[in-house]
């Protein structure tokens, strides 16, 4: 035997035992973290009993010693896993642990509860801010998303359904049914990549229907709570140009976390009537919302208390809410009692860098979105990216998309698409036109999460396609208006210019002044419009105020952050769409518009078919309508029946 291989073998034979009892703590780890950590590790100390370090595993519970170390005598928490009494035995969820499992926490005990120096459980994450670069795996994809993917080839969804499907993701309409004839009889290997350009260059579809997403996010409400006495402003102007101008990223957050001129009302939050918890004021709301917009962490919890679904404490989250404060520093306040310590301004997350707290507020301000979009703020991009591909795929690469602390189910393309993110100036349509063109947006639809139990705590995640996805209530009633000719119109405090109703309402008249303006320098445009805009001509549901049927589809009132919508439907929006007065009255109108237009039965079935669901009727739809069309007295009303048929089709309402 050669005289090196002998040595090696020398030395890990003298570390056997050494060897060992790392192996079944790495065992025992696993085990306590899959079947114990929910209720006794981290912040969670079910019973008093914790089991987060070996002091804590022998300091016991409120009913006195677990276990002791070293001991074969009886222990309770054996007792417990053994228990065949159904209110006693641990733990209470998921199946019983295997013989195997106790035998090997027996042993682990007899050895004296061996454990790494250091080491502590902690379900108490948070989020790593560096920014990792990541090399695209090698290929024959030209898209680095399907590299990184790694999927077998697939044949793609039809034109029909992508064209339909990417249409309303950048743009929140329906595509009109001469442009899907053209896409569809079109050859061009390269069609679908030129077709995302064409739709992200229609600056003022694009800006129309990301301002939904962004007033969820950022909370910008036309009416509602914190007007009335001054304590809230809107920042739809502002918002609009920077959609139009396809503002950077980087420049956008900046903006909006110093309170530039337009943009000031996101950073001052909403002054609540009456007295409200210390939680809620308008400076822990900074904080609140500017970590969980931009950083993907929430600090609702740690708001109050040490939060108990993560690592943040309250002293962190005070100290964040200074850096927005007028002096730069706040009294803590725990579950609304103060206390009788103070913080100074700083940053979430201290490796990015330091806050001056004795710089007055605007300076402050200023160094805050200086560290937070700094280049080495990995977590900003990826919380971002994330962001993006969930609402084009309809699950994140991190789940829930508002604890980024989570591991990714594909750690390497999140990594890749924030340093590209970053490296292309933060260029929000790169990354759209990035993940449209990739082959992976273009697959078939799934229908179901494919998330596959591991064990009975324990899931993971396989990418199959993008999700089936709801439109959302913008979407549907922009698609409807768009089908029936029945578009919203503005109030008279929606077109107020000088926004006289106490800063509501105003929405209207800006984007429409902003519009003629972008229209006016487009020559293209004017000729398409003959001098009208786009939103004269048809006001989008973004820009309108909330009715009682939009909330009912799931607008939010947007008092607080909402990140994503609630993709189930609910038995309140059924109602409204099989028999809501709103809705009838919209279908009734959009009959007599198709009425007056004096086409043939069988040409006006066929024009609803492809305004609605893009393609022309089968042979059986076009005998159902026949009959539903000549089966009333009443033309106008038989035709409303017939829309509401057709718009309420899972193929209407459904993103595929």
């Amino acid at each position: 035997m050669k005289p090196l291989l002998t040595s090696i073998l020398l030395i890990l034979s003298s570390n056997l035992p050494l060897l060992h009892a790392e192996e079944n703590f790495v065992n025992i780890v696993d085990l306590i973290d899959r079947r114990c950590g929910e209720c006794h590790t981290g912040n969670a100390a079910k019973g008093g009993f914790s089991m987060n370090s070996r002091k804590t595993l022998l300091l016991g519970s409120d009913n006195g010693k677990v276990l002791e170390a070293g001991k074969t005598n009886k222990h309770l928490l054996i007792e417990l896993l053994k228990s065949q009494d159904d209110d006693e035995w641990m733990p209470p969820k998921g199946a019983r642990l295997s013989t195997k499992e106790i035998s090997l926490l027996e042993q682990w005990i007899k050895d004296d509860l061996p454990w790494q120096d250091d080491f502590v459980f902690n379900n108490a994450k948070k989020a790593i801010t560096a920014h990792r670069k990541v090399a695209i795996p090698s290929g024959t994809q030209k898209n680095p998303i399907d590299r990184f993917l790694a999927r077998p080839l697939q044949p793609a969804t039809s034109d029909q359904s992508f064209i339909r499907r990417v249409t309303l993701d950048l743009t929140g309409l329906l595509p009109d049914p001469a442009r899907i004839k053209t896409f569809v009889t079109d050859r061009s290997p390269d069609k679908r990549s030129k077709l995302v350009d064409e739709l992200l260059s229609r600056r003022i579809a694009y800006a129309d229907h990301w301002l939904t997403f962004w007033n969820d996010l950022l909370r910008n409400s036309y009416y509602g709570t914190g007007y009335i006495d001054g304590g809230r402003k809107q920042i739809t102007e502002w918002l609009y140009q920077s959609l139009l101008d396809n503002k950077a990223y980087d420049q956008f957050t900046t903006e909006l976390i110093t309170g530039a001129p337009g943009a000031e009302g996101y950073i001052k939050g909403i002054v609540w009537r009456g007295v409200v918890n210390a939680s809620q004021r308008p400076v822990i709301q900074a904080a609140q919302n500017v970590s969980q917009v931009f950083l993907g962490t929430n600090l609702k919890c740690a708001s109050c208390h040490d939060s108990f679904i993560d690592g943040w404490k309250l002293d962190e989250a005070y100290a964040f809410a200074s850096i927005f404060s007028p002096t730069g520093k706040l009294q803590v306040v725990h579950c609304n009692r103060p206390t009788k310590r103070d913080t100074q301004a700083a940053m979430l997350f201290p490796e990015l860098g330091n806050i001056k707290p004795n710089a007055p507020l605007a300076e402050r301000r200023q160094q805050a979105a200086a560290l937070l979009t700094s280049d080495k703020n990995g977590l900003y991009a990826r919380t971002m990216v994330n962001r993006l591909w969930k609402n084009f795929f309809g699950y994140g690469l991190v789940e829930p998309i508002d604890f980024m602390a989570n591991p990714s189910w594909n750690e390497d393309l999140l990594n890749w698409l924030a340093w590209d993110f970053k490296e292309h100036d933060y260029d929000l349509k790169h990354t759209m036109r990035l993940i449209c063109t990739s082959d992976a947006y273009s697959l078939p639809a799934v229908g179901n999460p494919n998330i596959k139990e591991k064990t009975a705590d324990e899931f993971t995640y396989v990418f199959r396609g993008p999700y089936v996805r709801r439109m959302t209530a913008e979407q549907l009633l922009d698609a409807v208006s768009k089908v029936t000719g029945v578009w919203n119109s503005a109030s008279n405090r929606d077109r107020d210019p000088e926004k006289k109703f106490r800063g509501q309402g105003g929405q209207y008249a800006a984007l429409v002044k902003m519009q003629r303006h972008l229209t006016a320098e487009d020559k293209k445009m004017q000729s398409v419009h003959q001098g009208k805009t786009p939103i004269e001509l048809a006001m989008r549901a973004s820009a309108s105020k909330e009715n009682d049927l939009m909330r009912i589809l799931g607008r939010p009132a947007r008092e607080q952050v909402v990140t994503q919508r609630d993709s189930l439907a609910t038995t309140l929006q059924a109602l409204e769409l099989s028999n809501g007065k709103t809705f009838d009255n919209i279908l009734r109108q959009g009959a007599k518009g198709w009425l007056a237009k004096k086409l043939n039965r069988d040409k006006l079935i066929t024009q609803i078919h492809l305004e609605t669901l893009g393609r022309e009727p089968t042979q059986k739809e076009r005998h159902i309508a026949t009959e539903v069309l000549q089966s009333s007295d009443n033309p106008e009303q038989a035709l409303a029946d017939y829309l509401w048929v057709v718009l309420a089709l899972p193929e209407f309402e459904l993103i595929y």
